[in-house]
């Protein structure tokens, strides 16, 4: 426990943020993920582990997190967004670097795809600044095919 307080409190001032209850409380919670959730599951795990975050806290919360680069926000079918945490650090890691999502359009599942490729140089005409790529492939997860 309480080597995972100092990883989490070391990644928070390595981007430059200070370490306050709420960030450390979902990074601890994104860093147990398998994979992305959204706002919603991230109201509910919180509720059941008692976290006393309120709704504001958690939008601003995840937006700093993805504005610095330690989470990564992908966009569902139904426009709204999960979130992830980026391991930096673990070559095995569900979620590390950039890779394509898969997205299902029977049950709006998002999966991560780490083996799949994602072209590191894309090439953007003159006064253009490249922040991000996001891949997403549409079908049917094998749970609904």
């Amino acid at each position: 426990m309480f080597q995972r307080q100092e990883q989490i409190t070391g990644i928070l001032r390595a981007h430059g943020l200070r370490v306050t209850q709420a960030r450390v409380i979902l990074l601890d919670l994104l860093m147990n993920q398998h994979g992305p959730v959204s706002h919603q599951q991230i109201e509910s795990l919180l509720e059941e582990s008692a976290s006393p975050i309120d709704r504001v806290t958690i939008y601003r919360t995840l937006h700093s997190l993805t504005e610095c680069g330690i989470f990564h926000k992908i966009t569902g079918l139904d426009r709204s967004f999960s979130y992830a945490y980026i391991n930096e650090t673990d070559e095995g890691a569900q979620h590390s670097g950039d890779h394509a999502h898969f997205v299902c359009e029977r049950c709006s599942h998002t999966f991560c795809l780490p083996e799949v490729d994602v072209p590191a140089a894309i090439s953007t005409p003159s006064g253009f600044e490249l922040k991000h790529t996001e891949v997403k492939l549409f079908g049917y997860c094998p749970d609904c095919n």
